[in-house]
């Protein structure tokens, strides 16, 4: 797989306040995120009143080096174990979800959070294989 992260041209961010937690599944989605926020001419200030989601201690590590520390991560590495245990904690029903990837990264978390009573679910694609950008 050759990761390739978005450039000024390429990007366009999403207002951060609209969601309620912003979940990454993956240290590729955290350089990818922290890139695009850097471009915009942004830093961490901006996600503000979200909370951070880790899909395990990779990930974690990597957004502890740009700041953040996970409110939430699964006892289980994968997408739908970050799905479940937002699921199991009440905190999808009815909150809106960022989740950066790559356009091939997993589609399974997002129908779990669907089912447990999100309200809008938004993939942000990082740039795995095609030309990156953010879509709805």
């Amino acid at each position: 797989i050759r990761i390739e992260y978005p450039d000024a041209a390429e990007l366009t961010v999403p207002k951060f306040a609209d969601y309620s937690w912003i979940a990454f599944t993956s240290r590729h989605g955290v350089i990818g995120f922290w890139k695009a926020l850097r471009v915009a001419g942004l830093d961490t200030r901006a996600l503000a009143g979200c909370k951070i989601a880790a899909v395990g201690p990779t990930t974690a590590s990597a957004l502890r080096r740009i700041g953040l520390s996970p409110d939430l991560m699964p006892a289980e590495s994968s997408g739908i174990a970050l799905a479940e245990a937002l699921a199991r904690s009440n905190e999808a029903n009815g909150k809106k979800f960022l989740m950066p990837q790559g356009d091939i990264g997993m589609r399974s978390p997002a129908e779990r959070l669907g089912a447990a009573g999100a309200r809008r679910y938004r993939r942000g694609l990082l740039g795995r294989r095609s030309k990156p950008a953010w879509t709805q």
